[in-house]
């Protein structure tokens, strides 16, 4: 189901349906389907675009290259808050033992990143028996779970490609490209189902990509909004 802004007042509140968010599951194990399968053998024989990991030897160029490439691709979507180099260094030194080369596929054209892809491993995987306490011991319980027992889901928490490919049949390639090896890096590491998501209700060639790719909707997550005007003038006593 699928909602537009400022439709019909939800409440006494006056809160109103503004977005829905969907979300997709997705197989690791299953292939693209045949008009995935073939945008990925058509780029597979341009020479001009190479499909790598990151190197997090190399850390503060992937976080530069992720920015950029995000606040491109996402520039004029609704609900839009650029990323800041300081924002993702700082996100990136939080989530670095949990993370690998393999956790983000950037896509070059010409030796320029153009597109991207990131995954989060789901670390609720890890918390069973914790009853949601994470201190004072439980963060040891986990690091300690996540070096003994293997995670077996992962979210794919950014991605993006350029807006200068957004109407280009390479964008759509590029795209699969990213998740296709992002694919690969996942299964090395024994992860067999992702979440791709939040994408926007009305987002219908990102909704249509991920299904291609096998993908399915499974969940919807909606965002409510409420205008808030100037509060009503008190009415004047009666004397």
């Amino acid at each position: 189901m699928s909602c537009r802004p400022w439709g019909k007042a939800t409440g006494a509140q006056g809160y109103r349906p503004a977005r829905d968010l969907f979300a997709y599951r997705h197989d690791v194990l299953d292939e693209p389907q045949h008009k995935g399968r073939r945008l990925l053998e058509r780029i597979g024989r341009d020479p001009s675009v190479k499909a790598r990991f990151a190197d997090l030897r190399r850390i503060d160029t992937e976080i530069q290259v992720m920015a950029t490439v995000f606040n491109d691709a996402w520039a004029d979507n609704w609900g839009f808050v650029p990323l800041t180099v300081p924002e993702v260094t700082h996100m990136a030194k939080e989530l670095k033992p949990f993370i690998t080369n393999e956790s983000m596929t950037v896509i070059e054209v010409e030796g320029e990143a153009e597109a991207f892809a990131f995954a989060l491993p789901n670390l609720l995987e890890l918390t069973d028996g914790l009853d949601g306490r994470l201190l004072p011991f439980g963060w040891a319980r986990v690091l300690t779970r996540y070096f003994t027992r293997p995670i077996r889901s992962e979210r794919l928490a950014l991605m993006g490609v350029k807006r200068r490919y957004r109407d280009n049949p390479l964008g759509a390639a590029l795209a699969f490209l990213a998740i296709e090896k992002l694919r690969e890096g996942s299964r090395k590491r024994g992860i067999v189902s992702a979440e791709l998501g939040w994408v926007l209700d009305t987002n219908h060639r990102m909704r249509s990509m991920l299904e291609d790719a096998g993908a399915r909707h499974y969940k919807t997550y909606r965002v409510y909004e409420k205008f808030l005007g100037a509060p009503a003038a008190a009415p004047e006593s009666q004397s």
